[in-house]
This record gives C-alpha cells, structure tokens and sequence, in this order.
C-alpha cells in the first residue's frame, strides 16, 4: 500500500482527492469546536498554529504573540493557503484561552490544529521565531455531527481532476449547497 502525498488517494496514489462537505440535507448539526489553552508564558513568548486540512496537508500560521486577541488568531488560520480553513469563529474568554469554531465550509472531523511552541531561528525555517515558550494544550470542544463526506454524498468524485460533479440541483466546491427542492 502507498503511503500519497496530500491531496492523492488510491492503490497506487494516481487518484486526487475531492473536496469533503457537509450533506445540505442533513439538519440539526454542530460544527467542531477545539479550544487552545496557554499556560506558563512570559513576556514576548509566542507560538504559532500547526493545521493538518482535509487533504492531509499541513500548514503553519505566522507566529502569534503569547496575549494574541482572538481577531489575529482567526486572521491566522484564515490566512492559511489553498483555503485550508476557509472561514472561523474565534473567540477569547481570556488571555492565552482560545476557542475556535470551524465553520460548515470545514466539516466533519477532517481538521486537526496542533500547538507549536518550538523556536524555530534557522534561515527557511517556517515560521521563523524566537520567542518561543509556554504551553498550548489543544482539545476538541465539541466533535462535529457535520458528514465531512466526499463531495457531500450529492455528488460522484472525479478521481482525474479532484472535482465533484455535483448532481442535479446541487452546486459548490463540494456539492454542499442545494440550488433546487426536487
């Protein structure tokens, strides 16, 4: 068995990934919700954010300041490349406590955020920082009932192109939104 590169799937790792969504059928759901909680920070450390999106690929936030507001957190996450987490709710009930809610547009459970308080200084390291310290402990506040279903069970994956074709009355990235009541 292959082990693919992210976005690659299959026996032999020749199939490309479609994209996952939530059934638009489906009612009464919750999105995930994960909560990062800092401790034993002093003054200037930072971190950063270490994704793992619903191809497999990891990404890393720019570094984050110790006392980072809830909006630079969400601006973070946002700011991932190829929509790793397209769109967020984060809010702070305190310093150093973070919760953050992965929208529809992220179902399922398909995305991980890991915690990075490592220091990394070495040129081409990313993200560069120095100020490095604390802890971040990272829970699953609320585990998603969205399907997080390939194509989101309205559509068939074409394996070519990585592209849902989405059936009748349905459209979308994931053939997450219903265009028609048939």
């Amino acid at each position: 068995m292959c082990s693919c590169d992210p976005g690659y799937e299959g026996y032999d790792c020749s199939l490309r990934k479609c994209r996952t969504g939530d059934d638009p059928l489906t009612q009464n759901q919750v999105n995930q919700q994960i909560t990062l909680t800092g401790a034993s920070f002093s003054s200037g450390d930072s971190f950063a954010l270490k994704v793992t999106d619903w191809r497999g690929e990891t990404w890393h936030t720019w570094a984050l300041p110790h006392d980072a507001s809830a909006t630079a957190v969400k601006e973070a996450l946002e700011a991932l490349p190829n929509q790793a987490l397209s769109s967020v709710t984060v809010t702070s009930s305190s310093t150093s406590v973070w919760v953050i809610t992965l929208s529809n547009s992220n179902p399922g459970n398909t995305v991980t955020i890991a915690a990075d308080v490592t220091p990394c200084t070495v040129d081409g390291c990313q993200p560069k920082f120095s100020n490095a310290g604390g802890t971040i402990t990272v829970t699953t506040t609320t585990t998603a009932t969205t399907e997080g279903a390939v194509c989101s069970n309205r559509g068939k994956c074409d394996g070519k192109t990585g592209l849902c074709l989405c059936e009748k009355g349905y459209t979308g990235e994931s053939c997450n939104q219903q265009t028609a009541v048939l």
